[in-house]
């Protein structure tokens, strides 16, 4: 037998509206908004909980990263090739 282990249990949410403890994510798009949102929802009754971006920007601009790079080797080489080519006139 253990002594002295204290088991913390956290409380789950619940809906405010139904009581209910079921959410979904439901992707919706906002007037006047540029992006589209992720609407977190309680499955039972539909009521909005809360609402966060779609898309992680973070996560976005790391999978371009390697794109961004390429674009920025080609600028480069162009740059040289303008510099060769003012130095000829």
């Amino acid at each position: 037998m253990l002594r002295g282990l204290r088991v913390v249990v956290m409380a789950l949410p619940k809906c405010g509206n139904c009581n209910t403890n079921g959410f979904e994510c439901v992707v919706a798009k906002v007037h006047n908004y540029t992006f589209p949102v992720c609407l977190i929802q309680c499955t039972a009754c539909g009521s909005v909980l809360g609402v966060m971006p779609e898309y992680d920007a973070g996560v976005l601009a790391h999978a371009n990263q390697q794109e961004l790079l390429a674009i920025k080797q080609r600028l480069d080489r162009l740059e040289q090739a303008v510099k060769q080519i003012l130095q000829k006139v």
